[in-house]
């Protein structure tokens, strides 16, 4: 019987509910499964009762950042990959507990070349 590896978990967290539409299409047409959340709050819900393999997070989001949100989930999960997005064009200093890095200016292609990043990164904390 050949090997059939499982379709990776991603929680896309953001509160532009276009932009999260989007995201969530590009990233199942690229054979993900895809939670979303609108908030940190609602994230964090989905991260602790569900097998996330990977996080992408806004960095502005109503109630706590998305570097708040990412320090949360390293103590909860350190070995999930996070990436955070962001308006701006630099990472955020405080932002350190994200993984990767990408603006919302990128696109798509950029976007799915920086999950196969985080992809890679989780392959190599594990080996």
């Amino acid at each position: 019987m050949p090997y059939l590896s499982r379709r990776l978990t991603i929680l896309c967290i953001d509160d532009a509910e276009n932009a999260l539409f989007v995201r969530k299409l590009v990233l199942e047409r690229a054979g993900y499964i895809v939670l979303t959340g609108i908030d940190g709050e609602q994230g964090l819900k989905l991260f602790r009762s569900h097998n996330i393999d990977r996080v992408i997070s806004d960095y502005f989001l109503p109630g706590r950042t998305g570097a708040e949100l990412s320090h949360q989930m390293k103590q909860e999960k350190p070995t999930v990959p996070i990436l955070l997005f962001s308006g701006e064009s630099e990472r955020p200093e405080e932002a350190e507990d994200a993984d990767l890095f990408i603006s919302k200016a990128d696109g798509p292609v950029q976007l799915l070349e920086k999950v196969a990043a985080l992809l890679q990164m989780r392959r190599e904390s594990a080996a």
